[in-house]
């Protein structure tokens, strides 16, 4: 049997609000290039034309205003900055020369706080500066004037800094994509990246036969995720193949003890006479 410790990194809401940010302005760069650059004509005719496509570019303009929004309030009260800021930003947080003596952090580093205000101040400007394009004739003509070469900056500013963005957010920190993906990360990611945060939901995914010998040792194995604070462990059985009967002890000893240490979760296997089993010790 094999066990992957995970822990969670991100809720459902956080994955929704940030593919809703990272998809909108995907379309949004593709079609305001259609409308922009004369020699990318050629885009219109994936969106039925430039009038669809025009129409397309201002409704997920308001998605991504409104992802902007929730990006906000979500992660304001993680991305203020803190005096550990400075020394991880002194040291490039390691990117440029390999150190391990960088300080523990909560759930972002300062680098992803920066990038939290930059995406919050381009997207505003992005999305304020859109609506005066849209509706010209309800302001002020200087205001309007100027809304064009803002607009552009923002879409500057954003082709930059996602570029970076995704390339750090996968090669650079393996295990990051998979956070935002599933919502949960390694045990050894979380703590390298977010040593200040507390663990409060962890995951067991386990494999194969449990047998007698592999459930005796699941105890030890597990004993790091004891060592931190945790609320709640989810037990997920989906991928056993089989039980067997002399396990059972094992099996509900280790339930028993990590009952004692928070909340267990158990979500049961597809087969049937797995969950039979399973329900005997719980």
């Amino acid at each position: 049997m094999n066990t992957n410790k995970l822990v969670k990194a991100a809720t459902k809401v956080e994955i929704i609000v940030h593919w809703a940010l990272a998809g909108s302005l995907i379309i949004l760069f593709v079609t305001g290039s259609a409308l922009a650059f004369k020699f990318l004509n050629f885009i219109q005719i994936l969106f039925a034309g430039p009038y669809i496509m025009k129409s397309i570019h201002h409704i997920v303009g308001l998605i991504f205003f409104i992802s902007v929004i929730f990006v906000f309030f979500m992660w304001l009260k993680d991305c203020l900055f803190e005096a550990d800021d400075l020394k991880w930003i002194v040291k490039a947080g390691g990117y440029i020369i390999r150190t391990h003596d960088l300080p523990k952090l909560a759930k972002f580093n300062p680098g992803q706080k920066i990038f939290f205000w930059y995406t919050v101040f381009f997207g505003l400007l992005a999305s304020f500066t859109g609506y005066l394009m849209l509706y010209p004739a309800n302001y002020n003509s200087t205001l309007v004037q100027w809304s064009y070469p803002l607009h552009v900056l923002a879409y500057a500013m954003f082709g930059i800094g996602w570029l970076g963005h995704w390339y750090l957010g996968t090669a650079a920190n393996p295990g990051s994509l998979c956070a935002l993906t599933t919502g949960w990360a390694p045990k050894s990611w979380v703590l390298h990246h977010r040593g200040k945060w507390p663990i409060k939901h962890t995951k067991v995914v386990l494999y194969g036969n449990l047998n007698s010998e592999v459930l005796k040792g699941l105890q030890e194995k597990l004993e790091d995720f004891f060592t931190i604070s945790w609320e709640d462990i989810i037990l997920d059985f989906h991928e056993v193949t089989d039980i067997d009967d002399v396990a059972l002890d094992y099996l509900k000893k280790f339930i028993e003890n990590a009952k004692k240490k928070g909340r267990v979760i158990i979500e049961k296997a597809k087969n049937p006479n797995i969950v039979n089993i399973i329900q005997k010790v719980t």
